[in-house]
């Protein structure tokens, strides 16, 4: 059985954790200060109260953390409306997605010290011709310009989301062309 001091103690702390709550303070602050009331006194009252306190306290984090996620990253309107007179409103999104791909290959290159995969494999292909003589020399890497050719076509065909029938102007008719302007 908890002494007459304890209970007053304890009695006190759950006044001010009340207060604090009212204030609209802590909540977390509050379930400390009622566990540590329960722990001077575990009377019945501030079991049950401490109890509530929990229950509130899980609900506001629940609450914090069903909150919607921010809105993706949209490029400047400057920009957008740049890319669009260059490439076409239907493909803006495919060359910042382009765009984002080759910064991430630079920023993967530069992190890796300049070892990279492609370090080895591109430009050293059979079909690549290197040609020296005394102090100089002579690269032409035929072979990994082809299949980097055939990398960025693809690329740009998995990308590109409009369908070419759509852009093509419709056939006129038999009498349309007849007419004339």
């Amino acid at each position: 059985m908890a002494s007459a001091a304890n209970r007053d103690a304890a009695q006190e702390l759950l006044q001010r954790a009340r207060e604090l709550e009212r204030q609209g303070g802590d909540q977390r602050r509050v379930v400390q200060m009622i566990e540590r009331a329960a722990a001077m006194c575990p009377d019945r009252e501030i079991q049950q109260e401490l109890s509530d306190a929990r229950m509130r306290y899980a609900r506001t984090r629940d609450a914090r953390n069903n909150a919607t996620p921010p809105p993706p990253l949209q490029p400047p309107s400057w920009l957008r409306s740049r890319l669009e007179r260059v490439v076409g409103p239907q493909r803006v999104d495919a060359v910042i997605g382009m765009c984002i791909i080759l910064v991430l290959l630079a920023m993967l290159r530069i992190l890796g010290g300049g070892r990279a995969l492609w370090n080895y494999s591109l430009g050293a292909l059979p079909g690549d011709i290197n040609w020296r003589s005394g102090t100089s020399s002579v690269h032409f890497p035929i072979v990994s310009s082809i299949l980097f050719s055939l990398g960025i076509s693809v690329l740009l065909r998995m990308f590109n989301n409009t369908n070419t029938q759509q852009n093509a102007a419709p056939p006129q008719s038999q009498h349309a062309r007849q007419a004339g302007p």
